[in-house]
């Protein structure tokens, strides 16, 4: 069977997950996906078969809703996990708990190294907290906590380790980190109101945590759980009063520049498209408004189109999924998918609009499941 990549045409069938915390990462076909149960499973895409499954070593006592992230090491797809663990007392030594990251084989599953992250600054659980494998490359895993707690100073944990060993290279009790770029990771501050430390956005080198750049009185958009938008980039907002002197918009991980600013300073959807275009939707806040979106080169920056255009008819589609050089989403006439670098309709007649799309398949998520369609064109 072709790899259409990118798809733009999917079969109406579809090969359903069950997903118990709704994360997943997908490699050359196959899914992998955390679960409490049966630890971590690795399934075919076309035929939804299980190829293996391997037991979490001593059982989570907490996945935290995440799922695992996939880098290549050394030419080899590693997968990299994380879960908290109870490491049984005796005598007068108490249970504790240790935030446990590990690396695994795509080919079988095998456990590469364990690490277990045993330090008292960590959050502890609330039972809404999340603990997220942030990313990785082939040097660096970036593992960060965000325990919903709001009280200030304490509620985050980033630590990162190294790639290869598992050995752990620093830890920060007052960053949540939310994306990586070769050696620099990028993330929030923690706000410390003893310390008068407001919430900033800061990027920190990845070998020893010293920090490189800092935005004041700025925040990562989103929540620990949505994962980083590639392309080197991340997106960031004003916290406090008007965003003039502050970057709205889309930020460089390593240097801190903003790139790209929306026009109004608020909150939008963006996607990068793997290979040349990142797209950003921002949907209208009054009843009645219509959204927009608009698409940049993401080597230059630049402008390549945007909707809606009055003058055409044409109204801004609700975002989705984008992949090389192909747009995913909606509009009130129905799914669709634009071309990347134009703007112009490719495809009108989809019978669904697919959350995420990946080379071969285009994917739904639901709370507890996915639906794979396998693409046909």
């Amino acid at each position: 069977m072709p790899l259409f990549d990118p798809p733009l045409a999917f079969a109406a069938s579809a090969v359903e997950f069950e997903m118990p915390s709704g994360m997943f990462q997908t490699w050359d076909g196959v899914v992998y996906l955390l679960t409490t149960g049966n630890g971590f499973l690795a399934y075919d895409l076309t035929k939804g078969s299980l190829l293996w499954k391997v037991p979490l070593i001593n059982g989570p006592a907490r996945l935290g809703n995440t799922g695992p992230m996939i880098a290549e090491v050394d030419g080899k797809p590693t997968a990299f996990l994380t879960y908290r663990v109870v490491i049984e007392g005796s005598g007068t030594i108490s249970d504790r708990t240790v935030m446990r990251v590990a690396s695994f084989s795509l080919a079988d599953g095998a456990v590469g190294w364990q690490t277990d992250v045993d330090d008292e600054r960590i959050p502890s659980d609330s039972g809404l907290g999340v603990d997220k494998v942030v990313a990785a490359n082939s040097d660096h895993v970036v593992v960060s906590t965000d325990s919903h707690d709001t009280g200030g100073l304490g509620s985050d944990f980033t630590t990162v380790l190294d790639a290869r060993t598992g050995k752990i290279r620093w830890s920060n009790p007052a960053f949540q980190a939310r994306a990586l770029d070769g050696d620099t990771v990028a993330g929030m501050r923690s706000t410390d109101y003893r310390a008068k430390a407001e919430r900033a956005t800061i990027g920190l080198a990845a070998s020893d945590g010293a920090q490189r750049w800092i935005h004041e009185n700025t925040r990562p958009s989103g929540v620990l759980g949505s994962g980083q938008l590639g392309g080197g980039l991340m997106q960031v907002y004003p916290v406090r009063g008007n965003s003039e002197g502050r970057p709205a918009g889309l930020i460089e991980i390593k240097t801190g520049r903003e790139v790209i600013r929306f026009e109004p300073a608020g909150t939008a959807t963006c996607r990068y498209d793997g290979e040349a275009v990142v797209v950003c939707a921002q949907h209208g806040g009054r009843s009645g408004e219509t959204g927009s979106m608009a698409a940049y080169d993401a080597t230059s920056y630049k402008l390549l189109w945007q909707l809606p255009d009055k003058a055409a008819g044409r109204e801004a589609p609700k975002l989705s999924a984008a992949r090389r050089g192909a747009i995913y989403g909606s509009t009130s006439n129905g799914p669709i998918i634009l071309d990347a670098r134009t703007g112009q309709d490719k495809v009108t007649d989809l019978s669904f609009t697919p959350d995420v799309v990946i080379p071969g398949f285009g994917i739904v998520k639901s709370l507890k499941a996915i639906k794979v369609h396998a693409a046909t064109g």
